[in-house]
Parts: structure tokens; sequence; C-alpha cells
């Protein structure tokens, strides 16, 4: 009985450690994705063990992105679309933006800036709310909802005076999008 209980621990202890996994190969993935190498960081994502689960997904979602491998980009992002990762739905909403899906781009930008009022990608830090409230009003512009987009843009400029001028709009537009670049 002894030896079947030093045998069941000492199971336990190896499945537990080899469970916990090494957080080594997705830092190192993520340092390529921050140092802009981004096909380096999206074959690194894509090695990474299965028990990395979402992160290498995500990771392999914002490396496609950055590639402009948009439907790829998409994918990636889907497919950990339950797992509610406010960096994962930044991404998309990026991602749904260029793929001229602006509702979508609207409502994942709209999830992480519930969650995250303040946001900032966790892997660069130039990526904020701003630019997700920018997208935001850009979507809302073609989608012709210009209320939304006025309000959006006053986020971002206290100055602004609404205008239901489609020019005036965009010029503020071009103009947020070029500050937050």
């Amino acid at each position: 009985m002894k030896h079947l209980l030093k045998y069941l621990l000492t199971a336990t202890a190896v499945v537990f450690f080899l469970s916990c996994g090494d957080d080594k190969p997705l830092d190192e993935a993520w340092s390529l994705f921050e140092n802009g190498q981004y096909s380096e960081a999206y074959a690194a994502f894509t090695n990474l063990p299965s028990n990395t689960g979402s992160s290498a997904a995500e990771g392999q979602g914002w490396s496609a992105f950055m590639m402009d491998s948009i439907e790829l980009a998409d994918a990636h992002f889907e497919s950990i679309e339950e797992d509610s990762l406010p960096d994962s739905y930044a991404g998309w909403a990026f991602v749904r933006w260029a793929k001229n899906d602006y509702v979508g781009s609207v409502d994942r930008a709209k999830f992480v800036l519930l969650k995250k009022p303040t946001y900032v990608f966790t892997h660069n830090k130039k990526v904020t709310d701003k630019d997700l409230k920018v997208h935001q009003a850009y979507a809302q512009f073609h989608l012709d909802n210009y209320t939304a987009c006025n309000e959006l843009i006053a986020q971002l400029d206290a100055t602004w005076v609404s205008t239901n001028e489609p020019e005036a709009l965009l010029t503020k537009l071009e103009s947020l999008y070029e500050s937050f670049k």
C-alpha cells in the first residue's frame, strides 16, 4: 500500500510539473513580435506546444495582422473568441475594420473599451484606446452614423464641434489617425 501511495504521489507530481509548461518559448515569440519580426514571430507562435492555447493564437493573429494577412489574422482571432481576451479583441477590431466589417469592428472595440477603458496593448504600448476610438469613429462614418462618429471624435478632441458635413468629419478623422499613428 505504501508503494502504491508513493507511486501515485510521484505520478501526480510529474503530471503537475509537465502541465505547468514553459513560458520561455511564448516570451521569445512575443519578443520577436515586439522587435517587428512578424514572420519569425508567427512561426514561433505556430510552433508553440498545444498547451499554450489562446496565447499562441493571439500571437498568431497579431503577427498575421502586422504582415497584412488579414484573413489569416481574422481566423486566429475568431478561434479564441470565447476566451474574451482584450488584446485579441483589440486586434480583431482592427482586422474587422481592414475587412470593411465596420459593425464587427465597432462591436469588438466596444468590448475592449468596456473591459479596459484606458486600453494599452501589452506588446506594443503605442496601440491604445485612442486607436480603437479612431477606428470606431471611422467605422461609424462609413456606416453613415455621424452622431456616433462625432461623439467618438469629441472623446479624442474636447474642442471638437459636431458637424454633419462628411468632408469635415473625414478631414478630422484623417488628422486624428495621423496623430495616433
